[in-house]
C-alpha cells in the first residue's frame, strides 16, 4: 500500500487538520525537493489549517525523481524529525497540485497564485541552468529558471493582473536581489518593458533558511513506512531546528507567514551572513575534511575531536567577527549549531553537503576570508578548510559540481600534484576572485595544501 488519497484513512498516522478537497493553490514552488519539503512547506501546512488558498502548487523544472513520487502519492508526504525535542511523524497535504511542462507557465500566469518560492540551488540562478520540459514552445525565453519567471511574469502583465511576490529560499547572500537581476536580465533579453515592468512592480524579497536536510536513505523509508503503515517514496527527515527569516518592506502576502513562526525583518542580511558563514561555512569545512578522514557523516566528523576543535575556533575567532549580529546571539547560534551537528540521529553525509562546493566555498569561506585579511587579522583555519577542499579535487575526489569535469582535467594537467593544480585554481577568478593573487592568502594556503599532503590532516587540525 502506497500513501495517497485513497489510502489516507488505512493509515496508522493522522491525516492533514483540513479539508484536502477545498484546497486551492495560492503558492507555486519552484524545486520540490527534500528541503522544501521539510521547511517551506512546514510552514504552508500550518496555514493550510486555517485556510483553503493556502495550497501549493509544486513545480519541477526538470521533471524529477520528487515530482513524480509526489505526483503518484496526490502530493502527500510525511516529514519525520529525527533527534532531541523531535515532534512525531506527519503527514503534509498542503501540495495540490504537482506541475510539470507547460503547466508551470499557466501557474505563474494565475492571478491565484500570490507567492512564489524557489529552491532550485544555487545553479539555478544562472542562464540555461535549467531547461522546462516543454516549455521552451510556448514562451522563447523561458529556458531556465529566469527565463520561465519572466515569461509568466509577461503574461500577468498582458492579462493586468498582479504579479506575485517572489521569494528566494535557496542559501545565497542577498538571494531576492540576485534574483531580481537574472529575471529582469531574462526578460531585458526579449523585452525591454518588460524588464522595466518586473523592475518597478514585482517583490523579490531575500530571505535566509536554517533546517538541516538529508537525503532520505533506504533504512529512512523502512522505518517511516512501518510507522505509516503505507510506502511513502517522497517521505523526508529533518532536525527538530527550523528557523526562516524574510526581509519584509509590509507586503501582504507575506504577513500570514508571522503568524506561523516565519521571523519578518526590515533586514535579511545580517541573519543570511550569520547561516552562510557559520552553519553553511562549517559544513564545507566538515565536509572537505571529512573527505580526507573518511568521515561519512556531519556527526561523524564533529565527534572528532581535533576537527571538533577546528570548527569551534573557526566560528568563534574567524567567523562571527565577521557577522553584524550582537555577540550574545552569534554566541548562542555557534552552541545551538554543535549540538545540531552532533545530533546521532541525522545521517547527513558529508559527501551530500561536498557537492556543488565550487558554488559555495565562495561565500561561505572566501568570503570571511577577504573580510579577516582586510581588517588585518588572520584567517588560519578557514584557509585550511579551502586547502582541505582543493586537496580533495588534486587527488581526484569525485563530487558532483558544474565544474567537475574542468577539474578532472587541470588535475590530470597538473599530474595530481597537490601545489601544482592550487595554482592553476589560483587563476580562477570566477571562484576566488581578487584573492587568488592575495600573496598572504597564497602563501598561507599553498603552505596548508602540502601540509595535508604530506603529514595528512592531523598537525594541521592540532596546530594552536
Amino acid at each position: 500500500m502506497r500513501l495517497s488519497d485513497a489510502t489516507l484513512r488505512h493509515l496508522s498516522l493522522p491525516p492533514p487538520a483540513y479539508d484536502r478537497a477545498a484546497l486551492c493553490p495560492g503558492v507555486l514552488h519552484l524545486g520540490p525537493g527534500h528541503f522544501f519539503r521539510a521547511h517551506v512547506a512546514r510552514y504552508i501546512e500550518d496555514l493550510a489549517t486555517r485556510s483553503p488558498d493556502w495550497g501549493i502548487a509544486s513545480a519541477s523544472v526538470q521533471g524529477s525523481a520528487a515530482a513524480m513520487a509526489l505526483a503518484r502519492q496526490d502530493g502527500l508526504y510525511t516529514v519525520s524529525e529525527r533527534g532531541p525535542d523531535a515532534a512525531p511523524p506527519r503527514i503534509f497535504g498542503a501540495v495540490c497540485a504537482v506541475l510539470t511542462g507547460d503547466r508551470v507557465l499557466t501557474a505563474l500566469s494565475d492571478p491565484a497564485i500570490r507567492l512564489v518560492t524557489l529552491t532550485v540551488t544555487e545553479k539555478g540562478y544562472s542562464p540555461a541552468a535549467t531547461t522546462p520540459n516543454g516549455i521552451a514552445g510556448k514562451a522563447a525565453f523561458a529556458r531556465d529558471v529566469p527565463g520561465l519567471l519572466a515569461a509568466g511574469l509577461a503574461a500577468r502583465q498582458r492579462q493586468g493582473h498582479a504579479p506575485p511576490v517572489i521569494l528566494s529560499c535557496d542559501n545565497l547572500s542577498a538571494n531576492g536581489r540576485i534574483l531580481r537581476r537574472a529575471v529582469t536580465a531574462a526578460a531585458a533579453q526579449q523585452d525591454p518593458a518588460l524588464a522595466a515592468w518586473i523592475g518597478d512592480s514585482v517583490a523579490f524579497p531575500s530571505s535566509m533558511v536554517d533546517r538541516i536536510t538529508p537525503a532520505t536513505t533506504p533504512r529512512d523509508r523502512a522505518e517511516i513506512a512501518k510507522t505509516l503503515g503505507a510506502e511513502d517514496a517522497a517521505a523526508v527527515v529533518a532536525e527538530p531546528f527550523r528557523q526562516w527569516v524574510i526581509e519584509d518592506p509590509g507586503l501582504p502576502a507575506l504577513a500570514a507567514l508571522g503568524d506561523v513562526g516565519v521571523r519578518l525583518v526590515g533586514d535579511v542580511a545580517p541573519y543570511e551572513t550569520m547561516k552562510l558563514r557559520l552553519l553553511n561555512g562549517a559544513h564545507t569545512v566538515l565536509a572537505a575534511y571529512g573527505g580526507l578522514l573518511d568521515l561519512a557523516t556531519v556527526a561523524e566528523a564533529v565527534a572528532h575531536p581535533p576537527l571538533r576543535r577546528t570548527i569551534q575556533r573557526m566560528m568563534a575567532e574567524e567567523v562571527a567577527p565577521t557577522v553584524p549580529l550582537p555577540p550574545p546571539v552569534l554566541r548562542d547560534y555557534q552552541r545551538a549549531l554543535l549540538r545540531r551537528f552532533a545530533n546521532p540521529a541525522l545521517a547527513h553525509r558529508t559527501a551530500q553537503i561536498a557537492m556543488d562546493a565550487s558554488l559555495k566555498v565562495p561565500q561561505r569561506l572566501l568570503a570571511p576570508i577577504r573580510a579577516r585579511l582586510a581588517a588585518g587579522h588572520g584567517a588560519v583555519r578557514l584557509i585550511g578548510g579551502v586547502a582541505a577542499w582543493i586537496l580533495g579535487l588534486a587527488r581526484g575526489a569525485r563530487i558532483a559540481d558544474p565544474l567537475s569535469e574542468e577539474f578532472a582535467l587541470m588535475a590530470g594537467a597538473a599530474g595530481h600534484d597537490p601545489t601544482a593544480f592550487a595554482a592553476m585554481m589560483m587563476d580562477r577568478a570566477d571562484i576566488f576572485g581578487d584573492l587568488g593573487q592575495n600573496a598572504a592568502f597564497r602563501a598561507a594556503l599553498f603552505a596548508d595544501i602540502r601540509a595535508l599532503a604530506e603529514t595528512g590532516p592531523a598537525a594541521l587540525l592540532e596546530r594552536p
